[in-house]
């Protein structure tokens, strides 16, 4: 393999179900890995470097909501609101705090980090909720109720 520009690829994933473990075939990844590297070809022109695959994933929290039709559980919109918002949250609390390192400024520090904390709180819920329509829009599409072979 030739070195990449890693900031410059894609990966896709995919995951699909769900089927009883008994049920399946012996060898049941072949055919499933063969397909999956045939459409690889036919859409990008080049072979695969590799394909990790087999029947032991499991869906998230948010894909199996998705899948459900029903909003995911609070712990799971938490967790996902830390993991996203932690960093953007960190820089611009030390921007601000940069920013208000002067005596005059101190005792507004607070009011405004405040504010900062709710503006990137409703940024990120706004980013979630775009999210779920999203999943929404993707499972409709794949059960033909979407009117359209194009994803939104």
């Amino acid at each position: 393999m030739s070195k990449k520009d890693i900031t410059k690829l894609k990966t896709w994933e995919c995951k699909i179900g769900e089927h009883e473990a008994l049920l399946l075939p012996p060898e049941a990844d072949a055919p499933m890995r063969k397909a999956v590297a045939g459409a690889y070809r036919t859409v990008t022109g080049a072979e695969p470097d590799y394909i990790f695959s087999g029947w032991g994933a499991e869906l998230t929290e948010g894909e199996r909501a998705a899948y459900e039709n029903r909003t995911p559980s609070e712990e799971y919109y938490k967790e996902w609101l830390a993991r996203e918002a932690a960093t953007a949250l960190l820089g611009a609390l030390e921007c601000l705090y940069a920013a208000c390192n002067t005596p005059w400024r101190r005792q507004s520090r607070d009011e405004i980090a405040h504010t900062l904390c709710d503006a990137e709180a409703e940024r990120f819920r706004a980013e979630w909720e775009q999210v779920m329509i999203d999943a929404e829009a993707a499972l409709k599409l794949a059960r033909g109720e979407g009117g359209t072979n194009e994803m939104p």
